[in-house]
């Protein structure tokens, strides 16, 4: 296995760097990941989900519209 460089990791331009928002988007996504092989319950996935969503986005509610494969109706 090669080593990496210190010095090469040292010097990376801040730019580089993902910011505090993309790791906060990253953990989310991760945990509803995660929630999501644990529990087979979709109404409990479901509010998991926008629970995580909505403290992400820092917004007061959200919603979520499932249709119905062949049709496309709301249900």
């Amino acid at each position: 296995m090669e080593r990496q460089d210190a010095s090469a990791v040292q010097h990376r331009p801040l730019s580089d760097l993902p910011s505090e928002r993309q790791i906060r988007e990253l953990l989310t996504l991760y945990e509803i990941g995660q929630f999501l092989c644990s529990v087979h319950d979709l109404d409990l996935l479901l509010r998991f989900a926008m629970e995580r969503v909505v403290a992400l986005l820092e917004v007061e509610s959200s919603s979520i519209i499932i249709r119905r494969g062949a049709t496309g109706a709301v249900l």
